[in-house]
């Protein structure tokens, strides 16, 4: 396999990897060096990334955590020290993704999670370093193989990120809390964010094989949980989620948060209730529901076939019947049809 091959249709680079593994078995390091470095495709997107808000905002930016970490000085370095130390890390994480169909599986898994017309696209960036373990925008995602990770974690980290990428390049960018302003923008947020970040957590899980031991780890103290969960919720029904924006953001951000927790739930039922029927309804619903409205199938049928279930707080469902009369969405039960 070269530095640049093709799986399902994205493109995997590894170009940064390589030449930084060269570039650290050289005693003396020539400028040369560092602009080869530098200028790789890999190390570009991380600039792209990292430049509104990251520490490897500019190529001189990169070139100088190099030096620093070259030369002997301590401290984080933007993540070079790092880079620098777990040399064998990176190598053996490169040598996962090189191994079999490891890749391909992944990403077979998140095309079965998208509608049929649509097709992936876009770069798969293997990186040697940076500040954050992985990047998705802008042509592709990109993992940070520094990161000690086990074939798992990997897997779920690929297809995560490429579901997510996916999803924004057909319906666009995530909402952001932090333009939100009145009750019902925080609540179609909220939704939309554990729709989405749900989806996404659960199809890296579903390709790592590692669902159910998941949710039974973080089974413990779910009723704190859902209290937490709902009570942001129950601040944008009141007009006081701006007041909590900080604490809200961390309910609502990432494969750690609790809208990725209870959203992946919603997305295993729907799934699993294929089984017990022998029809792929639940598995149409997830397909439907990648669309800019998606979240309101995703809800609207999760509840109609889980109707018993005690997961989610009473304030969400309170939520959702709000957004619904708001926007003028009609279930099929009220004769009318779902919007996605």
């Amino acid at each position: 396999m070269t530095k640049d091959h093709t799986v399902s249709g994205i493109n995997v680079d590894e170009e940064s990897v390589v030449k930084f593994i060269n570039l650290t078995e050289k005693e003396e390091w020539t400028e040369k060096n560092l602009d080869a470095f530098v200028a790789s495709r890999g190390i570009q997107y991380l600039i792209q990334q990292e430049r509104e808000s990251g520490p490897n905002s500019s190529v001189d930016a990169v070139k100088t955590f190099l030096k620093k970490v070259h030369g002997g000085c301590s401290g984080e370095q933007g993540g070079w020290m790092k880079a620098w130390k777990e040399k064998s890390t990176t190598q053996k994480n490169r040598d996962h993704l090189l191994c079999g169909d490891f890749v391909e599986h992944a990403l077979s898994v998140v095309e079965s999670y998208l509608p049929t017309w649509a097709a992936l696209e876009g770069t798969l960036y293997c990186l040697p370093g940076g500040s954050r373990e992985n990047y998705s925008g802008m042509g592709g995602i990109a993992l940070n193989l520094a990161y000690e990770n086990s074939k798992a974690q990997l897997t779920f980290l690929i297809a995560r990120e490429a579901y997510n990428y996916a999803v924004t390049c057909l319906i666009g960018e995530k909402p952001l809390l932090e333009k939100c302003t009145t009750p019902s923008e925080f609540l179609e947020a909220f939704l939309a964010m554990t729709h989405r970040e749900g989806m996404a957590t659960f199809v890296g899980l579903k390709a790592a094989g590692t669902v159910d031991q998941f949710l039974e780890e973080q089974s413990r103290d779910m009723e704190k949980k859902k209290k937490i969960f709902g009570s942001s919720f129950r601040l944008a029904v009141e007009g006081k989620a701006r007041e909590k924006i900080d604490t809200i953001k961390e309910v609502f951000s990432g494969p750690n948060s609790l809208c990725a927790l209870f959203g992946c739930a919603m997305a295993k039922a729907l799934d699993d209730f294929d089984e017990y029927i022998g029809h792929p309804i639940g598995r149409d619903a997830l397909l439907s529901s990648v669309s800019r409205t998606g979240y309101v199938t995703f809800f609207e049928v999760y509840r109609v076939f889980d109707r018993d279930s005690s997961l989610l707080p009473d304030v969400v469902w309170e939520a959702f019947e709000m957004m619904k009369k708001e926007k003028g969405f009609r279930s099929a039960r009220e004769n009318g049809f779902f919007l996605g």
